[in-house]
């Protein structure tokens, strides 16, 4: 007979526990319900997102991390995106899958928050630093110093990649590596040929080459 009351003792302890479990779940849920957190690894060629939140809240999260993925690819390319202004539209995405409340992450080789952009080189006023067709990495930042080499839109010439030469307050002097000089004759006319050479303003640049001479892309694959 003690047998069967201790059993039954048993039983009731552990309705107890799961009913407590219970609502212990349902207080965190709807404690946490509208929080994420959304980690994107990107190397400039290849990006990844993971999502850390309640499945069961809010739907599929392969579903968000692939649309996550798809927008941060695009933005990446996008010379005017920042880290700030990708992680805010991340968190929009994310709202729209009941995350209203989304602590987003970017990780790159550069690190926290630093993005990267895959550029390829047109021409050879950056011989031999850079041969024409080849492709370079780099890092969107304005924090850059005299001897860097950088992407820049300078009027008249659009998207180029050129050393800085001098700095001075807000502006930037860019110049070519390739200091060969040529002329052409047109009609009656004599034109002096050589690589750019221009001053800028500092916004205009984009970000600075940390890697180049890429001809494998499988270096690059994510490894943070």
């Amino acid at each position: 007979m003690g047998y069967y009351i201790l059993e039954g003792d048993i039983i009731k302890l552990f309705k107890k526990i799961l009913i407590i479990l219970i609502a212990l779940l349902i207080i965190l849920c709807a404690v946490f319900s509208d929080d994420g957190s959304i980690t994107v690894k990107t190397d400039g060629i290849d990006t990844e997102s993971s999502t850390l939140a309640i499945p069961f809240i809010h739907g599929d999260l392969s579903e968000l991390n692939k649309e996550i993925v798809l927008y941060a690819s695009d933005q990446l390319n996008n010379e005017s995106s920042s880290a700030e202004s990708i992680k805010h539209g991340i968190a929009d995405i994310a709202d729209g899958y009941g995350i209203s409340d989304a602590d987003v992450h970017i990780e790159s080789q550069f690190g926290e928050d630093a993005l990267p952009m895959f550029c390829k080189v047109e021409g050879t006023s950056m011989v031999p630093t850079f041969q024409d067709g080849e492709y370079v990495m780099i890092e969107k930042t304005d924090n850059f110093s005299v001897g860097d080499c950088v992407v820049a839109n300078v009027d008249d010439y659009g998207r180029v990649i050129k050393r800085v030469s001098k700095i001075n307050g807000n502006k930037v002097y860019l110049t070519s590596d390739n200091k060969n000089i040529s002329y052409e004759v047109h009609g009656n006319y004599i034109y002096k040929i050589e690589g750019l050479k221009a001053w800028t303003d500092r916004e205009n640049i984009v970000g600075v080459v940390r890697i180049h001479n890429i001809t494998d892309n499988s270096k690059f694959e994510i490894s943070i």
